[in-house]
This record gives C-alpha cells, structure tokens and sequence, in this order.
C-alpha cells in the first residue's frame, strides 16, 4: 500500500473547464510526477503517441464542436515537449449531438427528454473514462495523470472505485468541491490519498 501521496500510481485532477487557469495546475502535477500518460477529458477521443500525433493536431488546430483548440493548446505542447503521451478518455464531442450541443453550450431551454438524455450520456462517459483508465494503469509502470472535470469526480462517481489514488480537486473553504465559479472568489485546491483496504 502506498504511504506517500507522491508514490500512488493513478492522479485525479479535478478540471474546472476554464473558471480559473487549469493549465497552471496541470503543468505543476505533469512536472511534480513525470507521468508517462496524461489521460484528458477535453481531448474527447483523440489519442497523441508520438510526434507525428502531435504534429497533425498542432496543424490542424481542430478538437470537435464541444472542445476549441484554444482550450487545450498549452497542455498539448506541454506534453509534446516533455515526450508525454495525451491520451482523450472521452467520446467525440462527449457523445453530445445536435442540440444536447446547443444545451450544454447555453443556447437552448432543455425538455424533460433531453435532460434524461443528457443524465445517460454522463453515466456512459463516466464507463468510457473509467475502462480507458483501467486501460492504461495496466499499460505503464509510471504514475498516469487523470484530468477530467470535477463533476465526475463527485463522491458517488464510479471513477472513485479504484482502490488507490490521489485526489486532487477545486474546493472551498469548508473542503467542498467547487463545481461553478464561487461566489466568494474563494478556490484552493484539496489533496487526498485514497487507500481502500481489500
């Protein structure tokens, strides 16, 4: 069992999606563990192995309709740079289509049915991130480093069934997960090392 929060081999990192500066905390945790794969939830399902990954995505710029290459531009070249492998653990344009697009986006009322499609699809994309992850624990012998939006690192999220890991997430002066801008401006980031005995 590990004793130290720097020796767990699974990092979670709570994603605010763009109320603060997330790249800062990304580059302190990709500096801090050297992580051979960092597993990315605004990649969608793009993976990037090698050079050439990384070449074709810089040039073309292009993410999908949910995620703009602007939001995701400092960790790419971040991960290039230090030969990291950036793998998405999302579905393309997070399963979303047509106007479950235009809800999450702000730019339409939902209906009773596309809030209950919008509730499945999120329990899919927790199954998808958790099997990619599964995926590549097996894969590598270095610490991987999970970012994903701090929704789905809820108590009740199935990506906290693995046994080990750290949890590092937005939270308030209580300790409390933040999941929107506070209204206090108040934000720090909570670490805790997670430990289930068998």
């Amino acid at each position: 069992m590990a004793t130290n929060s720097d020796e767990l081999k699974l990092i979670f990192l709570g994603d605010t999606h763009g109320f603060i500066n997330d790249f800062e905390k990304q580059k302190e945790l990709i500096e801090r563990f050297s992580p051979e794969y960092v597993l990315y939830e605004q990649l969608n399902d793009l993976e990037l192995f090698n050079e050439r990954d990384f070449e074709l995505l810089l040039n073309s710029k292009s993410i999908s309709d949910m995620t703009s290459f602007e939001e995701v531009e400092n960790i790419i070249r971040l991960c290039k740079s230090k030969n990291i492998k950036l793998i998405g653990i999302g579905l393309k344009n997070f399963g979303l289509k047509g106007d479950l697009q235009k809800i999450i986006k702000g730019k339409k009322e939902p209906s009773e049915k596309e809030i209950r499609e919008i509730e499945s699809l999120q329990g899919k994309r927790e199954q998808t991130q958790k099997s990619i992850i599964q995926k590549f624990l097996n894969l590598s012998k270095k610490p991987i480093l999970v970012i994903t939006g701090s929704w789905h690192l809820r108590e009740k999220s199935p990506l906290r069934d693995f046994p080990e890991y750290l949890l590092i997430i937005p939270t308030d002066k209580s300790g409390d997960l933040i999941l929107g801008p506070p209204e206090d401006g108040f934000i720090k980031f909570s670490e805790v090392s997670i430990c289930k005995k068998n």
